[in-house]
């Protein structure tokens, strides 16, 4: 069972982290702004890392963190704003939900457009912040036992939109990158569960 019973920290608390974070690195930028195309035009990058869910999500679900992979790629003209799309997916076997119901093959992706800022911290290494908008499913299995020791199973899946605040920094040498980013996502579903989530992750890709 995914639940550790220790507290956890509120996602808005470290969304409230995330946003400062987006401040001081944009703060930074009128004193490199000198510094062309930190980014190239184009950049893209794979991602992994973990996705750390709502409270809400986790009792519904069962899941409360898990690892990612995801895809990103950039494009901008000017080399400072760009517009930016990445797709994303978590998955899990099996986990329990806060009714003790069993969920199999937990299937969490999301779809997000992005414009973000970058500019250059100087010595290979850049940095980017921006915002953006999403969609995501959800899908799972439940399993349950009832009473008379019959298993019942149900298909759970739907669909919602987000916005997320995105901050990255990279290291540049020749076309790649090597970097880092965290993103928090506000996220609702089509019945109006918290889907919000906090991923932190690691990133490999070329510059061009």
């Amino acid at each position: 069972m995914p639940l550790t019973g220790v507290p956890r920290r509120s996602l808005a608390a470290r969304a409230g982290f995330v946003t400062l974070l987006l401040g001081l690195l944009a703060g930074s930028a009128p004193a490199h702004a000198a510094s062309p195309r930190p980014l190239g035009r184009w950049h893209g990058w794979l991602d992994v890392g973990r996705v750390d869910l709502d409270e809400e999500a986790t009792q519904d679900w069962g899941v409360d963190r898990e690892g990612y992979l995801a895809l990103s790629v950039s494009h901008g003209d000017d080399g400072r704003w760009y517009w930016g799309v990445e797709l994303g997916h978590a998955k899990k076997g099996e986990a329990t939900d806060g009714e003790t119901g069993l969920i199999r093959d937990f299937d969490f992706g999301w779809i997000d457009l992005d414009q973000k800022w970058a500019f250059d911290l100087g010595h290979g290494w850049s940095a980017d912040a921006g915002l953006g908008l999403a969609v995501f499913y959800v899908d799972g299995e439940r399993e349950t036992i009832l009473g008379s020791g019959e298993v019942f199973f149900s298909s759970l899946a739907g669909f919602g939109l987000g916005a997320q605040i995105v901050v990255d920094a990279s290291w540049r040498t020749g076309h790649l990158l090597l970097g880092a980013g965290v993103r928090y996502q506000w996220a609702y579903d089509i019945i109006d569960i918290n889907h919000s989530n906090l991923r932190f992750g690691a990133h490999l890709g070329l510059v061009f």
